[in-house]
Parts: structure tokens; sequence; C-alpha cells
């Protein structure tokens, strides 16, 4: 999470958040409190974008699968049944 996300979250102005931090800054451990270079951040949403791209194909995939899995479902829940009968057929009763 970074301070635009907990701004956000809070319903602040990201300058409150980082305001609130200097204030109590022995309240945030150090690890936790850094700041991203531009270069590091644009490289987060590079990398953001790229994941963002690969599940989009994934999901891709999975939706044609599903949906020739519905596609077959159908066709055999719409297959006409077949009008021979299973049994003995007695011809000569339509001849009396």
């Amino acid at each position: 999470m970074i301070d635009r996300d907990l701004a956000e979250l809070y319903g602040v102005e990201t300058k409150v958040i980082n305001q609130a931090v200097k204030r109590n800054i022995e309240r945030f451990p150090e690890e936790f409190r850094f700041q991203l270079t531009e270069e590091e951040l644009a490289e987060i949403r590079r990398l953001l974008l790229l994941h963002i791209d690969h599940c989009d194909k994934k999901f891709s995939e999975q939706d044609k699968k599903i949906n020739q899995i519905i596609q077959v479902l159908n066709n055999l829940i719409e297959e006409p049944e077949s009008k021979r009968k299973i049994g003995f057929v007695n011809d000569f009763a339509q001849a009396d």
C-alpha cells in the first residue's frame, strides 16, 4: 500500500497522510516508511500492467474453454429425440 492508497482508504488527501507520518514518526517503523523514486514507481506500473495483461490472456483462454463446454452441453440438451421406437414392429397388425 502506498500513501495515496491509504489516503483513499481514510478519505483524506495524500498530503494529510504524509503529514501525519511526519508528526508521528516514532509510530511508523522505518521498514514500513519509504518513498519510491519516479523510476521505481514507473517500474511498478509497468510490472503491474504486464501482470494484468497476462491475467487477461489467461482468463480469455479459460472463457473460450468454458464457452465450448456450454455449447456442447446446450447441443446435448437441444438434440431432438429419435423417432425410432425401441422394440418389435408388428407389421401384421396394420394389415388386418
